[in-house]
């Protein structure tokens, strides 16, 4: 049974509304001196919170006595993060309260509203966020029930519409740009850095394109150890000024990990080559990559690459929308459109 929802917000900075250089600014990463949570339940009017950072959102699920008390306590951890007034920023936030907090979270979960539509990473991320706010006690009875009912009905949506096997969105979204570009991609030669499981799918699919993969990544344990995996050379980042020149195009896909390292800057990297023209697609968040305009390098974030996929995407979502309103107006008697989520302005 559902809980009440009354006091249940959910105060969003999302890809739809702010942009990934706001949400860096915001993300607290995977190894805070302070988690979020802890800081937003210190906030008065707020008993129990979430905190949740992925490549497309930054949101704080909370339990609270009033919206005010939601946002300002909001603000004051901004302030906390990088000592910078949250009031003129608030026109990036959306806040979804009650059943539309609880059915923002069930479309989240079940791979809608995502940046790469169909992905099972927010219904990954909803649970470890779960897990670290359960472990430090700021995800109580009332939080902990909501979110657990929203992962079982995300976890059988995926189960009952999931694609057929193969690459995940995001990997398709990916090689779409990449075949756009370059046409067929046999023959062509590339750079991949990362070494999480976005990486190694990447890496995959970029095999069987018949793809010169070269990978490097910021942890290099790590990224040896998929080399090794997929039969595939490692570069040290040292190396790679001189490894840049070969290449046709270079694909970040560092986990939240490694993208706590100083950004590589492609421009200071290529110097010395003179010339040339390169295509880099970023998809780590924070960003790894960093290049002048005009420089020939043709960067795209994971926002822009992710644009062009939901264009593309938008009609094969039509039958797993139909099943995420169709199970929240049978099992938990909402009507098939709550409120809109309502934009912040103090």
């Amino acid at each position: 049974m559902l809980p009440p929802l009354e006091d249940v917000y959910v105060v969003s900075a999302d890809f739809r509304r702010a942009p990934i250089e706001f949400r860096e600014l915001l993300a607290f990463g995977t190894t805070p001196v302070q988690s979020p949570e802890i800081l937003l339940c210190q906030q008065p009017g707020i008993r129990e919170a979430m905190w949740l950072e992925t490549c497309d959102r930054v949101e704080a699920f909370l339990l609270a006595d009033t919206e005010e008390a939601a946002t300002t306590g909001l603000q004051n951890l901004w302030w906390h993060k990088i000592r910078m007034d949250a009031s003129g920023c608030w026109d990036q936030f959306f806040v979804h309260r009650a059943s539309g907090a609880f059915r923002h979270l069930c479309r989240t979960i079940s791979g809608l509203d995502l940046a790469f539509p169909g992905s099972t990473y927010a219904l990954e991320a909803v649970a470890q966020a779960l897990a670290r706010s359960t472990h430090s006690g700021t995800a109580g009875g009332t939080l902990s029930q909501i979110v657990d009912i929203a992962l079982a009905l995300g976890r059988r949506i995926h189960v009952e519409h999931q694609p057929p096997p193969g690459p995940c969105p995001a990997t398709h979204a990916v090689i779409s740009m990449l075949s756009r570009y370059f046409g067929p991609l046999h023959h062509r030669s590339a750079l991949l850095l990362g070494s999480g499981l976005l990486a190694a799918d990447l890496a995959q699919q970029l095999q069987r394109e018949q793809v010169r993969l070269m990978l490097s990544g910021f942890a290099a344990d790590q990224a040896e150890a998929l080399g090794r995996i997929l039969k595939v050379e490692t570069i040290p980042l040292q190396a790679l000024h001189s490894t840049l020149v070969d290449v046709d195009f270079v694909v970040a896909a560092a986990s939240s990990s490694e993208s706590s390292f100083q950004p590589l800057d492609i421009d200071r990297l290529m110097n010395g080559h003179g010339y040339r023209s390169l295509l880099a697609l970023d998809l780590s968040f924070p960003r790894v990559l960093q290049a002048a305009p005009g420089s020939g390098i043709f960067l795209y974030d994971t926002d822009q690459v992710s644009r062009q996929w939901r264009e593309r995407t938008e009609l094969q979502m039509a039958e797993q929308e139909s099943a995420v309103a169709a199970e929240l107006a049978a099992v938990f008697r909402l009507p098939p459109h709550a409120p809109s989520a309502v934009p912040l302005h103090l």
